[in-house]
């Protein structure tokens, strides 16, 4: 078997946090993850930044999500049960 980082459970909160911290614990840079994956770099940083665009849907970002664990061996479980929480449009 191949040892993959783990996430560590007490310290981030939310997936953006937890994410980051399996990209940085594998040393990964995001313009090399952004090549694997074929998502732009800017896209990677509002992931990491909680920063969603509710345009794009819970969805897509949870298959993001699982996308970059699997990229960096890491564990999607405590990524996908954290909450993807989508802003929500606010007209008055």
């Amino acid at each position: 078997m191949t040892s993959s980082p783990e996430i560590e459970p007490n310290t981030p909160s939310t997936a953006g946090q937890l994410l980051r911290q399996a990209r940085n614990r594998a040393g990964v840079h995001l313009a090399v993850l952004s090549v694997h994956l074929k998502v732009p770099v800017r896209q990677l940083e509002a992931l990491e930044a909680d920063e969603l665009d509710p345009g794009k849907g819970p969805v897509f970002y949870r298959g993001l999500a699982a996308s970059i664990c699997r990229q960096l061996n890491t564990d999607p479980g405590p990524v996908s049960y954290t909450h993807l929480t989508l802003p929500t449009n606010r007209e008055v």
